[in-house]
């Protein structure tokens, strides 16, 4: 039995070689659910992403557990800017579900929507036939194409329909209900960022399964934490 087995990677069209150790280090991730879940071919060694190689050459830097960030000027891709390329890895990050390269990314960049002019802030997301629910995996709304909708909202449109019936954070009462705030805080770190408490504040919430069409969808409201005064 092989002591640490390897596996290969073709990202991008370049190939890559990752033993067991390595992608179990910011786990899980989408490489420990390939590789090593029950429902995986257990002989099946081999995978094929159209990812960008040059960003994934970082990552495998990060899987060898070494620090990678800041960005030396070297590691920017042809075609990035210092910027692009930091968000592009975090990008990536997500996709690959490496939750502490994420938060590392998210520690180099300033969070750009607190710089929105709405006191408020809603983010939408509709997944279609999911094989979870958000309690199961908070994962359901990044596993998916589709991405979080950011919309400013005035205190006017406080009062409209889309926010008039959410569930506040404060109101469970139950462990379901505990369950799913929980989860709810997993999305909007793994969304925002480990420091979204900093600058913003959960509102509010609604979580809405429509079984003729199939759609899971979820809206958050958020409240933009003010500085104070000295």
């Amino acid at each position: 039995m092989e002591h640490d087995p390897r596996y290969t990677l073709v990202i991008g069209g370049s190939t890559f070689i990752l033993s067991r150790s390595q992608i179990e280090i910011d786990s899980p991730n989408y490489f420990t659910s390939c590789f090593l879940s029950n429902t995986y071919q257990a002989t099946a060694r081999r995978l094929e992403l159209s990812r960008d190689p040059n960003l994934f050459r970082i990552i495998a830097r990060h899987l060898c557990g070494y620090s990678v960030l800041p960005l030396a000027e070297n590691e920017i891709p042809l075609g990035m800017t210092p910027a692009s390329a930091l968000a592009n890895l975090r990008a990536d990050a997500v996709f690959y579900n490496l939750r502490r390269l994420q938060h590392a990314c998210d520690d180099q960049a300033p969070d750009q929507r607190t710089m929105m002019e709405e006191r408020y802030m809603a983010l939408l997301n509709t997944v279609v036939n999911p094989s979870k629910n958000l309690n199961e995996d908070p994962m359901v709304f990044f596993n998916s194409k589709q991405t979080f909708l950011y919309i400013g909202v005035t205190p006017a449109q406080i009062s409209r329909p889309l926010f008039t019936n959410l569930t506040r954070p404060d109101s469970p009462n139950y462990f379901n209900d505990f369950r799913t705030l929980a989860a709810l805080q997993e999305v909007l770190k793994l969304e925002l960022g480990v420091g979204y408490r900093r600058d913003w504040r959960l509102v509010g919430y609604s979580i809405d399964s429509t079984p003729v069409s199939y759609n899971y969808s979820l809206t958050i409201l958020l409240e933009k934490i003010l500085p104070t005064s000295q």
